[in-house]
């Protein structure tokens, strides 16, 4: 959730006009290309045999970090599991959450009413802050938030 949250403020200053300089959102953009490739690279050290070069190679190539930095980045992520991807899933379960609960409340919904309930439970994962705002999530199969 912690992490989650702030990639999902980031958009938030967009939508809400805090922020509207090109430079920043170009910023940003170059910051979520990192993390999407955080999630290939994450998953492919962890579950698919990704060699530690190919790793940095595709931090360099794809993101444009520049290599000591790049290994750097692939050093801890191989010291910590699942971490460097829990920002885009968190900031994605966060906006699932938000636009379900959205759906749910229709013309009563308020963005500002959404975060304050929201941040209410802590850190917390995601999962159970929208199993309580939506009901538990279907275990068959089914659309899930």
């Amino acid at each position: 959730m912690s992490e989650g949250w702030g990639l999902y403020t980031e958009d938030v200053f967009w939508e809400v006009g805090f922020l509207a300089d090109p430079r920043q959102r170009l910023w940003q953009l170059k910051h979520a290309l990192w993390r999407a490739v955080r999630l290939i690279v994450d998953t492919g050290i962890h579950a698919r045999g990704m060699a530690f070069e190919t790793a940095v190679d595709m931090l360099v190539d794809r993101v444009r970090l520049e290599r000591p930095s790049a290994i750097g980045e692939i050093t801890r992520y191989t010291t910590a599991p699942t971490q460097p991807s829990s920002y885009q899933l968190g900031r994605d379960l966060i906006m699932q959450t938000r636009e379900a609960y959205r759906a749910r409340l229709g013309s009563n919904f308020s963005l500002r009413a959404f975060h304050d309930r929201f941040l209410r439970y802590g850190s917390i994962p995601v999962s159970l802050i929208r199993d309580d705002l939506l009901g538990p999530a279907p275990i068959d199969g089914g659309p899930a938030v």
